[in-house]
């Protein structure tokens, strides 16, 4: 049934579109996951994330064919997909936000997950969760761990491209960020540029 999800969906998925991802293990499930779309020049829809432990056993920034990567996700995707003014991207934004995309990752592809040995690392993780809702960056981190965590990558791409307004550092967001009315939703608002509803792929 979700590969069948996956295939009558597919067509309506473009870059820029949000993953939003429910583990079916309790833990992973309340820690969240986020993960995003990039279709390249051949018309291929990758996924771009960041992970502790991704499809290929390796941590930090990295892109895998999107039906690979569903097959391979142990739980629920939906997709909430980028709107501007209401509307799908036109083509010559969608070529501008493809350009976009396409420089980012070849600057953060490979960039390491938050090392989450090190007291730095753990420290980033948990500052992230302490301002959530407030949508204010008061407790700040100053460590030496330039990781990149799931939701703090979209959240950079976002806010590098104006899709939404920084109201606080991008590590500061979190998976729960991503649901509806959450602070991807709060960031977006005014900026001429939405999420839709999240509408399941798997």
């Amino acid at each position: 049934m979700s590969k069948s999800l996956y295939l009558q969906k597919r067509h309506t998925l473009e870059s820029g579109d949000l993953l939003v991802c429910e583990h079916k293990d309790w833990l992973w499930r309340y820690v969240g996951h986020t993960a995003g779309i990039y279709k390249n020049g051949a018309g291929q829809l990758m996924v771009l994330e960041s992970t502790f432990k991704g499809m290929t056993e390796l941590n930090g920034v990295q892109l895998h064919p999107m039906g690979d990567w569903l097959a391979a996700y142990p739980g629920k995707v939906h997709v909430r997909r980028l709107l501007k003014d209401g509307r799908r991207l036109g083509a010559k934004d969608m070529g501008y936000l493809n350009a976009a995309l396409e420089a980012f990752i070849a600057i953060y592809r490979g960039s390491s997950y938050p090392d989450i040995k090190t007291f730095d690392g753990r420290l980033k993780l948990y500052l992230a969760r302490l301002d959530i809702g407030f949508n204010k960056d008061w407790l700040k981190y100053g460590g030496d761990d330039n990781g990149i965590f799931c939701t703090m990558l979209w959240a950079m791409f976002y806010v590098l491209n104006h899709i939404m307004r920084q109201l606080c550092s991008p590590q500061e967001y979190e998976p729960r960020d991503t649901e509806m009315s959450g602070g991807f939703d709060r960031a977006m608002a005014g900026a001429g540029w939405s999420l839709e509803n999240m509408d399941q792929l798997k």
